[in-house]
């Protein structure tokens, strides 16, 4: 049963339910996987419940605001007396690959009536990761003297990415922005690009590569480089 309330009024009782339930993600949350998380629904009540599950997945902004709908998905099941039952769900890229965002953020909503007018809602946010960026400086660092530096990612998807594009920056290593249009990625295609860098200042400077593509946005890697002073200031 659900316990319900009211002032007497006209508005709508407030009924409190008997099942609890938690929504944790069971696999890997990056851009281009498949996105799989668990619905864990406990029935608290002495007798059997049936259940209305209603699921809604949107991307969302950074202020929370829900963008695009992915997956809106309603079932019913039965909870025997004290079962605890684990409710799967699956998103699979091609739900969700021209709905993301640039924060890749996703907002995962769940409604769960009973038969006894209870009301459960179970909300969660969740980000998906970009791929990572490795970056590797070859020789070493000194003011005046350029260096070049690797870059290294692996298109994660069983497609090809285009209008891919490198930006780099870093205080003491990059004078202005350095934007470097690189060609498209074929499907799980591993790759190297080179960049020369002049530092400018002496000292621990951290090196930000920003890769972003049709498909990809904002995918970021970062070096911490020691780089040693010219001559004239050693």
């Amino acid at each position: 049963m659900s316990s319900c309330s009211g002032d007497g009024s006209a508005t709508e009782a407030v009924c409190k339910p008997h099942i609890s339930g938690t929504l944790e993600a069971t696999g890997v949350l990056q851009v281009g996987k498949d996105i799989i998380m668990a619905l864990n629904l406990k029935n608290g009540a002495s007798v059997n419940m049936v259940l209305e599950v209603s699921t809604n997945v949107s991307s969302i902004m950074y202020t929370g605001a829900s963008e695009n709908e992915i997956m809106s998905k309603t079932q019913s099941i039965i909870l025997g007396s004290n079962e605890e039952r684990t409710i799967p769900i699956r998103i699979s890229y091609s739900q969700y690959e021209k709905s993301l965002t640039d924060g890749n953020m996703f907002k995962v909503s769940t409604v769960c009536e009973d038969n006894q007018e209870g009301r459960l809602l179970i909300e969660r946010s969740f980000t998906l990761d970009n791929p990572p960026i490795i970056i590797e400086v070859n020789g070493q660092t000194k003011v005046g003297k350029p260096v070049t530096v690797d870059i290294l990612f692996v298109n994660p998807l069983n497609e090809d990415v285009s209008d891919c594009e490198l930006v780099m920056e870093g205080s003491g290593l990059v004078e202005d922005q350095l934007i470097r249009k690189v060609p498209s990625l074929k499907p799980n295609q591993r790759s190297k690009f080179q960049v020369e860098i002049t530092p400018y200042r002496s000292g621990s400077r951290q090196l930000v590569v920003d890769f972003s593509s049709d498909k990809i946005k904002n995918a970021k890697g970062y070096l911490l480089i020691d780089v040693a002073p010219d001559d004239s200031e050693e």
